[in-house]
């Protein structure tokens, strides 16, 4: 079980909060070096050995439930300390046909508490999907006021429920 924990602890001291008392430059400045140290090879390589020691940890298991309990206990601790992510996944690389695009979204499952911004780019257009289990949009205008406050012009796209499927898939055959 200590393996499912061991990358997102090592990952957390990365991805700690980015002190907002400073000046909007120096806290862009600071997301930039945080994301890059984080797009280094060490740490790209460490979080594939993390992946496959919790993937081969639960194809050891013998059944099925107790692959689903040690995710389950995974997801429990996640949801107790992770309140937000940010996965920023880079411009996109669509050569010739990127003049025809007008954004591309990569969506992942937030924490049960907490909420997601995932942020793309294209065709030099960022895209910013904030995805939170609860429709309280105290966050979503914070955010719009910041931008307002900083001179940066928005488009809203568009505001949905986001639903996706509950599908579980056996591990073994």
């Amino acid at each position: 079980m200590r393996a499912l924990f061991s990358y997102g602890l090592k990952k957390r001291k990365i991805c700690d909060i980015i002190n907002i008392s400073l000046p909007i430059d120096r806290q862009v400045q600071e997301f930039r070096r945080r994301v890059s140290e984080q797009a280094g090879d060490e740490a790209i390589l460490s979080g594939a050995k993390a992946a496959v020691s919790i993937i081969e940890m639960l194809e050891n298991m013998e059944t099925d439930q107790q692959r689903l309990d040690a995710m389950s206990a995974a997801d429990e601790m996640l949801n107790r300390n992770m309140t937000a992510v940010i996965s920023y996944v880079g411009k996109a690389g669509f050569g010739d046909a990127e003049k025809y695009i007008r954004d591309f979204r990569t969506w992942t499952r937030c924490p049960d508490r907490g909420m997601i911004i995932e942020i793309s780019a294209v065709n030099g257009r960022s895209i910013f999907d904030i995805i939170q289990p609860f429709s309280d949009s105290v966050y979503v205008n914070g955010f719009l006021q910041e931008l307002k406050d900083n001179g940066v012009a928005y488009e809203i796209q568009d505001v949905m429920k986001l639903t996706l499927p509950n599908i579980k898939l056996p591990w073994s055959g």
